[in-house]
């Protein structure tokens, strides 16, 4: 059996990166490429339960302080439903049965194009997708992580109107935020928004952070798309 299911995981990551080809295993489950500023790919996660696994969209910051914060904690972190509306969670042994509709899925229900550059309208149709989900709109720090992609995805851009605009969905959310959990994970209110306004203000030392981190030795074989207006 052990040899059985290292076949097939052999044949998962064939199959994944076969569906979209512009990923590149990190690991023998993570599979990434970048655009822009930001992370983004596959991860399919184990399932015990089911001797199985379970894919989701993800998205990571690439201006954090180093690779490893970067790759901490993702921005998203979406799970893929199939056509009865539930979960993909796919059995080892079923792999071959369920992969053809994952893929056909993962692509319906993700508009970023894995594999060309995206706009900034596409990305932030997704961000604000995510708003809607009930496990969000009942997080404090879902929203936080959802503020904070949209805020750097137009300061890389420079798009300062943006920011601005982003900033005051920013001020005005935070009034409904639970300000004990949000002090929790990210300290002070007013110190978060002014490192915000920080960045915004120095945006050549996000750039050159954020470039650092695209060349560390980690990422090196991941292809690399652009964010554009």
């Amino acid at each position: 059996m052990k040899d059985i299911l290292k076949e097939i995981r052999k044949q998962m990551v064939f199959d994944w990166i076969n569906g979209f080809h512009q990923l590149t295993p990190l690991t023998q489950n993570k599979f990434y490429k970048i655009i822009g500023p930001t992370i983004v790919g596959i991860e399919l996660v184990s399932i015990p339960a089911i001797n199985g696994y379970r894919p989701h969209f993800v998205i990571y910051p690439l201006w954090r302080n180093n690779v490893n914060s970067c790759l901490n904690i993702p921005l998203i972190y979406k799970y893929i439903i199939n056509k009865k509306g539930n979960q993909f969670d796919i059995p080892y042994l079923k792999h071959n049965d369920h992969i053809e509709d994952a893929i056909e899925s993962f692509k319906l229900q993700i508009p970023i194009k894995m594999d060309e550059d995206v706009s900034l309208r596409f990305f932030f149709e997704v961000v604000d997708h995510r708003f809607t989900d009930i496990l969000v709109t009942s997080s404090t720090s879902e929203q936080v992580k959802l503020f904070e992609l949209k805020f750097y995805l137009a300061v890389y851009l420079n798009h300062s109107e943006i920011v601005k605009t982003v900033l005051a969905e920013i001020i005005q959310s935070s009034k409904r935020w639970n300000i004990t959990m949000f002090e929790l994970w990210y300290g002070k209110l007013d110190l978060w928004i002014f490192h915000l306004q920080e960045a915004a203000s120095d945006r050549a030392k996000l750039l050159t952070r954020i470039d650092i981190n695209k060349k560390d030795k980690k990422f090196e074989r991941l292809i690399v798309s652009e964010l554009i207006s």
